[in-house]
């Protein structure tokens, strides 16, 4: 419709069946390997798409368009000294690495990439809480840089925990097969359940 005319309320959802996005493009359906049909929005089945995607190693690129960056996302999981001896409840942590810039071909966009990169580095490095007689070191812009898990540099990385996944009780020397079992456990309570 154009020169700002509008369909009444009774013909609105015929005009908007017919006429509305119809030269849309599908979104690519996600892979059935990686997510089943039947994925159910729990704790449990997230634990289990966590462990598939830790077990299969898998990589995943993160690319930014509004920063004009994109970088590598795998999860790894605790090894049983970390878990038993230092106390990590976290299952697992995220490492982030492989940092590099995206920009776009077009020259404006390219110039609000730059802008919104050097602001989101503003932001994340005015947090630094340094003695008044000391300037900032790379060790320092590492450091802050780690703690809000930014990415400015190629040769950095960061691990960031999964926070979601704990260990109730750490300090338990168990086997680490019998740790990582939560696809395990998700199936032993539904024999259970269908038994009952």
């Amino acid at each position: 419709m154009s020169q700002h005319r509008c369909a009444c309320v009774t013909h609105q959802h015929i005009f908007a069946r017919t006429q509305c996005f119809n030269n849309i493009k599908q979104k690519n359906a996600q892979n059935p390997a990686i997510i089943p049909k039947d994925f159910a929005n729990t704790k449990a089945s997230h634990a289990n798409l966590l462990y598939y995607r830790w077990l299969d190693g898998k990589t995943k690129r993160i690319t930014s368009r509004r920063l004009g960056i994109s970088y590598d996302s795998n999860i790894h999981a605790r090894d049983s000294l970390s878990i038993t001896k230092r106390g990590n409840r976290h299952m697992y942590r995220k490492s982030l690495s492989n940092f590099k810039y995206d920009l776009s071909p077009n020259l404006r966009t390219q110039k609000q990439q730059e802008i919104h990169f050097k602001r989101t580095c503003r932001r994340v490095f005015n947090k630094m809480r340094l003695p008044s007689n000391r300037k900032a070191k790379n060790q320092d812009y590492l450091a802050i840089a780690r703690k809000y898990h930014f990415l400015f540099l190629k040769s950095q990385y960061v691990k960031v925990p999964v926070r979601h996944l704990l260990y109730k009780h750490p300090h338990m020397t168990l086997p680490l097969t019998t740790i990582r079992s939560w696809f395990l456990f998700s199936l032993w309570t539904q024999i259970t359940r269908n038994k009952s």
